[in-house]
């Protein structure tokens, strides 16, 4: 077995992001980090760690993210770009409290999740509410019929971000999945076309 190392995600913001050298396979199938992979699991199960492919954590971080941002997530599911930006907006949140009690940070911003599936919204629902935050809602639509919000002054809401990780054939991920060269079919990625 190669030697196991954790390491920190150079081009990650503040070093918050973490790469171990060993796929989910190998950790579940070595009898030496059958420990490693439970708790990597309890972690995840609470909310303490997500898990998530580095390409995938692209996305979010070239929304160029403010504290005050409401963002849409149009195809959120499984949930993990919408953790990440949930947890990017905390942070900023946090950066901008004052230590002055008598002044009210009011908390604006947050995330529109969707997925037009209600298994993977069921799914997505079940990721983000790990995460400690009100600025989060978990909606279930077709992206071009995503409804109106409006403020309590019945005046409508605007999205200030959208992130779009459209529905893909998952042609990416042949290089973890090599059995997925035996089903492969361009007609995958044209009837995704449409969509």
């Amino acid at each position: 077995m190669k030697n196991i190392s954790v390491k920190p995600v150079q081009w990650y913001p503040d070093q918050l992001t973490f790469n171990l050298n060993v796929s989910r396979e190998g950790l579940r199938r070595s009898e030496t980090l059958r420990n490693l992979h439970k708790m990597i699991q309890a972690a995840s199960e609470c909310g303490m760690v997500i898990r998530q492919e580095l390409v995938s954590m692209l996305p979010p971080l070239f929304l160029d993210l403010k504290s005050s941002d409401l963002v849409l997530d149009m195809c959120a599911a499984p949930g993990s770009k919408t953790s990440q930006i949930l947890e990017m907006q905390s942070i900023l949140h946090s950066m901008n409290k004052t230590n002055d009690i008598s002044e009210i940070n009011e908390v604006k911003g947050g995330v529109v999740a969707n997925d037009m599936s209600v298994k993977r919204a069921s799914m997505l629902a079940h990721r983000v509410k790990l995460i400690n935050t009100t600025g989060m809602a978990v909606i279930n639509h077709e992206g071009q019929l995503i409804p109106d919000i409006y403020d309590s002054s019945e005046e409508k809401v605007f999205y200030d971000k959208v992130m779009v990780d459209v529905p893909c054939s998952g042609d990416g991920a042949i290089r973890k999945l090599p059995n997925r060269w035996k089903v492969w079919n361009s007609k995958d990625g044209m009837e995704l076309h449409e969509i």
